[in-house]
């Protein structure tokens, strides 16, 4: 062909790319069906349209992720951070993956703890006894909420009294928080009381909380590399993630898919929660002997048997005498 035929057909190629009435025309006229069209499609247009096909399927994908939380003033946010997360994960960019994945976990974290609710039950519980066991010399142990929340055993004296400290000053850290939401929600909530023994009984489980815990604190440290500089301690840990990154997303994932499900409901079961937090009531004595006693609460028509367990603290006292109880589901389970 001659090259001036050559240079027209170029001229023609390019004018059809950039003016589409001419480009419609043209294959008009040369009778030139539809489904030909793509032939004047470049690989960056086929770019184009491919990844806006796969960015509304993750829109979608994230609107119905997140449609446990429809109400939300945040969904918005949480829809737009899963797009990000997915759209980083396609890419294999991991510490922007697991940021995006982190801002996720944030949002919920944060709308729970601006919930007063919530602030109030956690701080009235840090000294009350939750979970109780049989050690090797069968003595039973007591675990108050604050040992299992800021530390898990006799090590953690000093851990235990800061986070307490922290708490007090409303200066939580992220960690902290992580622990308290894990706790309440997965195992608080739906625990019951033993006023026999004063402690709460519930499916507590020690590994299966650190696990949940442990993972969630993995994707704050991995965040930390796009966010901030790691610390030492947590570099290592990091680098072991981002090597097997092909494991680490799907781990993350389900991490996301945990702390969602655990907090969906989040309003309700913090209502929950605070249902179950003890009360105190001012009581009348209205039977004291050496091994019985009843008291009568305000606003009561009957009086309440106080647990045998507690009669040592009326020693003092006699019939008719004010007190103060704390009240658990009904029922008497400490005086003040």
């Amino acid at each position: 062909m001659e090259e001036n035929k050559k240079a027209a057909i170029e001229k023609i190629y390019l004018l059809t790319k950039q003016d589409a009435e001419f480009d419609k025309e043209l294959r008009k006229k040369l009778e030139i069906t539809s489904s030909a069209s793509s032939a004047f499609i470049d690989d960056d247009r086929l770019n184009q349209i491919y990844e806006y096909c796969i960015e509304d399927i993750l829109r979608k994908q994230a609107e119905n992720f997140y449609d446990v939380f429809k109400n939300a003033s945040f969904k918005n946010n949480l829809v737009s951070d899963y797009i990000r997360m997915e759209r980083f994960r396609r890419r294999n960019e991991f510490g922007d993956y697991a940021l995006a994945l982190y801002q996720q976990i944030e949002t919920i974290l944060n709308a729970i703890f601006m919930d007063p609710i919530f602030k109030d039950a956690i701080n009235s519980m840090w000294d009350r006894s939750f979970y109780k066991y049989v050690d090797k010399s069968n003595r039973t142990i007591f675990k108050t909420v604050s040992s299992i929340v800021f530390g898990v055993d006799t090590i953690d004296k000093e851990w235990n009294s800061e986070g307490k400290k922290r708490a007090e000053n409303d200066k939580l850290t992220a960690r902290d928080k992580f622990k308290i939401v894990l706790f309440y929600f997965k195992y608080f909530a739906n625990a019951s009381y033993d006023s026999k023994n004063c402690c709460y009984i519930s499916n507590y489980n020690y590994n299966e909380y650190n696990l949940l815990f442990d993972s969630i604190w993995d994707i704050y440290s991995c965040r930390n590399t796009n966010h901030r500089n790691p610390e030492q301690n947590e570099n290592e840990k990091v680098q072991s993630i981002m090597k097997n990154a092909s494991f680490s997303y799907f781990q993350f994932n389900w991490t996301l898919t945990e702390f969602v499900w655990l907090t969906k409901d989040y309003n309700n079961t913090i209502q929950l929660i605070a249902d179950k937090i003890p009360q105190e009531r001012k009581a009348v004595i209205t039977q004291l002997l050496g091994t019985i006693a009843f008291a009568k609460m305000e606003g009561d028509s009957q009086p309440t048997r106080i647990p045998d367990n507690l009669l040592k603290k009326l020693k003092n006292n006699q019939i008719n005498d004010e007190i103060i109880v704390i009240v658990n589901s009904g029922e008497i389970c400490d005086i003040k």
